[in-house]
């Protein structure tokens, strides 16, 4: 009798040992989901011509149906600027830049009524207008490395009256005397766009030496690089 509560205990071990072996061979205890970390989405890094586009003032962002044009040297000084036109998908756009000044066109592909307006005679005659006037304020014509470039898509062609209007406007001896070989025409598919493939950009960029002019257009490689003494 007195061996009554350690035989208790020895029961109850056994008993215990018993349900044990009932649950393994019912079978494995269920297993907690192991959480795992959802993978990092990657951010795309943007490129230099994105960069510098986003830092674009209103007041010298070229909008459609606009020209505007920016005095430089000696005017600017040691004031860096970035200019550009707003997004383009289809429009046509004129650069022209030298060190004293920068002209940018920014012309629409197509007016209500499905007018293309590198064809139709009126909206020409409102291009040209709008460069000469954008012209008329800066010191762009008949200047040594004065470079040009005319950006078209592919809805128009350089036979277009569009086209051969603003090129003679650049190129005519009356006008802004460009030779033909510093006046480049870029075609480029219009549609959405994004990323580098709507964009362009003029950056002015002084240093204790003079001022770096950087065009950049569609692409994160620069189309033109000018160094200055100032």
């Amino acid at each position: 009798m007195h061996n009554l509560p350690a035989l208790r205990l020895c029961l109850t071990f056994l008993l215990s040992l018993f349900l044990l072996a009932q649950q393994v061979v019912a079978g494995p205890l269920e297993a907690f989901p192991v959480q795992t970390a959802a993978p990092t989405k990657q951010l795309q890094k943007r490129g230099v011509l994105e960069d510098l586009y986003g830092t674009v003032s209103a007041a010298n962002k070229v909008n459609t149906g606009t020209a505007k044009s920016w005095e430089l040297y000696p005017y600017k000084g040691d004031e860096a600027a970035v200019y550009a036109p707003s997004e383009f998908y289809g429009c046509t756009l004129v650069v022209v830049v030298n060190g004293h000044g920068v002209v940018i066109g920014h012309f629409a592909q197509e007016k209500p009524g499905d007018v293309k307006c590198m064809e139709d005679d009126a909206s020409v005659r409102s291009m040209i207008t709008k460069l000469e006037d954008a012209e008329a304020l800066v010191d762009v014509d008949n200047q040594a490395g004065t470079r040009a470039w005319i950006i078209y898509s592919d809805d128009t062609t350089t036979s277009s009256p569009g086209y051969k209007a603003i090129f003679e406007n650049l190129n005519g001896a009356d006008r802004l005397n460009i030779t033909s070989g510093d006046i480049t025409p870029i075609p480029y598919r219009r549609g959405n766009g994004g990323g580098t493939s709507d964009k362009l950009v003029v950056q002015w960029k002084p240093d204790s030496s003079g001022a770096t002019l950087t065009v950049y257009i569609r692409s994160d490689t620069a189309a033109f690089t000018g160094t200055y003494d100032c």
